[in-house]
């Protein structure tokens, strides 16, 4: 990887840093690496730099002696909105490096920090800003019918694309919270697509649908995070030495972190992990580095991912439920992103309802070309519980079962029909007349886990809830059925 770190493109970079022993540092680091690099004491002289040199990249740190460093780069993204800056903080000022994101910063770097750290934000940050440069050219002022492929103009995800572009030209972490089916893997996607990584590894976890004592080893193999205090699946003899093996190894080099290198990472269903993995992910969010199982200790490995979460709930319910850690929320927070469901969308169900059916047809060799009026009417008017995924069902079962050209309502399935509100009809509240409420919920999930063939994963998300509730809740009954 050192090799790899010394043999990218050079760019002009601006350096504000008032300690000179660390100036003299950053730029030997920066300019043996090719770069040309112009230092600047303090915030007055970085700020004069910066108007007139235009640099792609600037390495800013935040403590300045004459003015604060977020209000410098503030001042220096009027001027020149493609710049990319990465910000210096000082090691227990992740809450300033947090906030230098949200204001624009592209990364962060605390201190102490490692040569190969500093090449890495360095060059991710030049890759950036010459993307934002090459797209700069583009009309954004078109009303956009999708993009990367999510699908609808409604005002609403009009707002959602914009959140994407501007989450694309950063490094943070970004959350991404909405019900079920409402496209959350898309927009992770979507992030993927409008950033320098797009051509780099997009490799996505789904916790909820992993067992839970499964999940910290598929992220960070057997080696943990490099912190001491998890060592992840290592096992250790009992004069502490780690019983390591090739299996050992093989798991490591397959795990999520390490394939995700270079590119984004996709924890889906964060909340569904445990509290020990969500520890072991902020332990590796802060150090950015994995622990290969060689050798007790293992060497510590770099590695340079972008990662995106998402949640079903709303973070901070989560966090008040106890499902998801209170600082990890912070760090992965610094983009936050909530997508719509599809009954606030407008017309875009009639949008994402046609764009599909084409493209079903087309996979099944059918004929269809459009919806029928009543079809249409029924799509607009559903309350679409189940969102996108619910759509994209009704309309698998009634392209695979008929032909075109036109979808009409008899085609529709009965048990795919799309409701036209949120309530059970009143045949359906008849049935449960007499039984208690834990009867009720028990008869509902073990008819959600029948139509999807046993499937307790695919149940939950019709449900609408984390496959773990479920099978905490079949453990209680005394008789759980297949």
């Amino acid at each position: 990887m050192r090799n790899e770190v010394f043999n990218r493109a050079p760019t002009r970079i601006l350096m504000v840093e008032d300690t000179p022993t660390l100036s003299l540092l950053y730029k030997t680091i920066l300019t043996r690496a090719g770069h040309t690099v112009h230092a600047a004491n303090d915030a007055g002289e970085g700020l004069e730099a910066f108007s007139t040199l235009h640099p792609p990249v600037v390495l800013l740190d935040l403590s300045l002696p004459d003015r604060d460093g977020l209000e410098l780069m503030a001042d220096c993204l009027r001027m020149n909105g493609m710049a990319r800056f990465v910000v210096v903080t000082a090691h227990g000022s992740i809450n300033r490096a947090v906030e230098a994101m949200r204001a624009g910063a592209y990364e962060f770097l605390v201190k102490p920090f490692d040569e190969t750290r500093l090449l890495n934000a360095v060059e991710n940050a030049r890759r950036a800003a010459e993307g934002e440069r090459l797209r700069s050219s583009r009309d954004t002022s078109t009303r956009l019918r999708g993009f990367n492929g999510l699908i609808g103009s409604s005002r609403i995800m009009q707002s959602i694309y914009r959140e994407i572009s501007e989450a694309g030209r950063s490094m943070a972490p970004v959350m991404i919270s909405g019900e079920p089916g409402t496209g959350k893997a898309m927009a992770a996607r979507a992030i993927h697509a409008a950033s320098d990584r797009a051509k780099s590894p997009f490799v996505m976890l789904d916790c909820a649908a992993m067992n839970p004592n499964t999940i910290a080893e598929a992220l960070f193999g057997s080696g943990g995070t490099g912190e001491s205090e998890w060592q992840g699946g290592a096992a250790s003899s009992s004069d502490g030495d780690a019983t390591t093996s090739a299996h050992d190894q093989t798991q490591f080099e397959a795990c999520a972190a390490l394939r995700a290198h270079g590119g984004t990472l996709v924890l889906h269903s964060v909340c569904e992990m445990p509290p020990t993995c969500q520890r072991a992910l902020l332990r590796f969010l802060e150090s950015q580095s994995l622990r290969a199982p060689l050798e007790q200790p293992g060497p510590l490995i770099k590695v340079d991912v972008r990662v995106i979460a998402s949640s079903r709930l709303p973070p901070d319910e989560a966090v008040r439920r106890g499902q998801l850690d209170a600082d990890l929320l912070g760090r992965l927070r610094v983009f936050a992103m909530q997508m719509p469901p599809l009954r606030l969308r407008g017309d875009d169900v009639i949008e994402i309802a046609e764009a599909r059916l084409h493209a079903m047809a087309k996979a099944e060799g059918r004929d269809f070309t459009r919806l029928s009026p009543e079809v249409a009417e029924l799509f607009s008017s559903a309350a679409w519980p189940g969102n996108v995924r619910q759509l994209v069902n009704v309309l698998r079962a009634a392209v695979v079962l008929n032909d075109g050209p036109e979808l009409t309502s008899a085609m529709l399935s009965v048990s795919g029909q799309a409701p036209r509100d949120g309530t059970l009809a009143a045949d359906g509240l008849a049935n449960l007349s007499g039984l208690t409420l834990a009867e009720i919920e028990r008869r509902v999930i073990e008819a959600a886990i029948a139509r999807h063939s046993g499937s307790v994963p695919k149940a939950a998300e019709e449900l609408g809830v984390a496959p773990s509730t479920l099978y905490r809740k079949r453990e209680t009954w005394s008789d759980p059925r297949p």
